[in-house]
């Protein structure tokens, strides 16, 4: 809960002080109507919660509320930090990193082959290629015919 205008502290603080005592009164009819012990316990322990946070709310004055009186609370100028990548996250974006670095190097002897490809095809001609070569020759062509009209649209 961020500290926000002292009226709407005080009225949030009634609020959930009204709701626990809801709670209360449920946890208690159920304790008696199982006859559980237990949840007699958490009825005490929702009561005594309640009557502290009134006797709190009482005590400061009627116009201050103050900070204090909401533990965990922050101030409005004071940006919250952002939430921790969770290891799912992470492993994603690392397992992103690895394909991205194995298809660069695959990029990359790729284009030492296709290099040594077009050198020998000016060396022995079009017919000095065995058909494999070819085959390569005109998937890299496409792929990277692909690539540019990627890198255009």
């Amino acid at each position: 809960m961020l500290v926000g205008s002292r009226a709407g502290e005080r009225a949030g603080t009634l609020a959930a002080v009204k709701a626990s005592l809801c709670a209360l009164l449920g946890c208690a009819v159920a304790a008696v109507a199982l006859n559980d012990v237990l949840g007699l316990v958490l009825a005490a322990v929702i009561w005594i919660s309640a009557r502290h946070r009134m006797a709190r709310l009482e005590s400061v004055d009627a116009d201050y509320l103050p900070a204090e009186a909401f533990p965990g609370a922050m101030p409005l100028d004071m940006a919250p930090e952002p939430p921790a990548r969770s290891w799912w996250t992470r492993y994603r974006e690392r397992a992103a990193a690895r394909r991205q670095e194995q298809e660069a190097e695959a990029l990359k002897r790729d284009e030492e082959r296709m290099d040594g490809l077009l050198e020998k095809l000016h060396r022995v001609g079009r017919d000095g290629l065995s058909a494999e070569e070819r085959r390569f020759m005109e998937l890299f062509a496409s792929r990277c015919r692909d690539r540019q009209s990627g890198a255009r649209g």
